[in-house]
């Protein structure tokens, strides 16, 4: 039964993506506003859920993506997470975790006349963690939002919030995951 639930897990996020592939160019076609790839790199805390017992820790991430148009974009994104002291059912406490996620985020982009970006977006993908002597991985998501600051038409800073949680245990219930604050860098091609 367990098998089922990831593998149904697995098989709505992959079915999710390729919607996504195909209907959000669509939605860029003959705007012709804002088109283009982009790099987007962050550094910042990351704080465990309720969950667990860890210090706070340190996230960096680093995305390479596309702009369909002035309001969606498409990205890749990976990083890394890393905690100490992380005590739970899980882990053993006092031992350090280190996490690598593996996302495709789908993202809204408010861009106007002003020089702030306001966004949000969703993503789905696998997160591989590393504590003690044990490796595993996990199905995740991760809603974000965030505001930039458009320093010229190639680049801006901002700060963002990322959540990074299993979908596993969300469906029996269970919180956890990571809460991510971070100062981020976009740069536009």
């Amino acid at each position: 039964m367990k098998n089922t639930r990831q593998f149904s897990v697995t098989f709505l996020g992959t079915c999710s993506l390729g919607l996504t592939l195909l209907v959000v160019p669509a939605l860029g076609q003959g705007l012709g506003i804002e088109r283009g790839p982009y790099l987007n790199f962050g550094a910042g805390l990351n704080f465990m859920s309720a969950e667990f017992h860890a210090d706070t820790g340190m996230r960096f991430s680093a995305a390479g993506g596309y702009n369909f148009n002035k309001w969606t974009g498409l990205e890749l994104e990976t990083g890394f997470l890393y905690n100490r002291n992380v005590g739970s059912k899980v882990h053993a406490s006092g031992e350090s975790l280190a996490q690598v996620p593996l996302m495709a985020n789908f993202v809204l982009r408010y861009e106007n006349e002003a020089k702030v970006t306001p966004y949000v977006g969703f993503g789905l993908g696998a997160d591989l963690m590393f504590g003690g002597s044990r490796s595993y991985g996990a199905v995740a998501y991760q809603p974000m939002a965030g505001v930039r600051y458009e320093i010229n038409d190639k680049m801006s800073v901002g700060i963002g919030y990322k959540y990074l949680g299993y979908a596993l245990t969300a469906m029996f219930g269970f919180v956890e995951g990571n809460h991510g604050v971070v100062a981020e860098f976009n740069l536009k091609f």
